[in-house]
């Protein structure tokens, strides 16, 4: 083989070997997004999860001005409750439970 010839063999390899680099570029930076692959075929973790439907926080903002009752004075806390004596009973002996 002469030297020529040779020259053009690799020049025609080399533009075959350049054409088959570029379809394998082109295959590889394909995902499901942008072929007819299904998404189950994507790797985990390809896609970003999107954050799930926030809810506002329930009750009071924060710097919102506390809207609370007064407390009883002592003399009057506890006068106008009437507990029932199954309650009552249930009351006197968690007390003593907790001592």
């Amino acid at each position: 083989m002469d030297k020529d010839a040779y020259i053009k063999q690799l020049e025609k390899e080399t533009v075959e070997l350049k054409k088959r680099i570029e379809e394998l570029e082109r295959l590889l930076g394909m995902n499901s997004t942008n072929s007819s692959r299904p998404p189950s075929s994507a790797p985990p973790g390809i896609f970003a999860v999107s954050p799930k439907h926030r809810r506002k926080k329930r009750g009071a903002k924060k710097g919102h001005q506390p809207n609370a009752r007064e407390l009883l004075p002592p003399e009057k806390a506890g006068k106008d409750r009437v507990l029932p004596p199954g309650v009552e009973r249930a009351l006197v002996s968690a007390r003593q439970k907790k001592k």
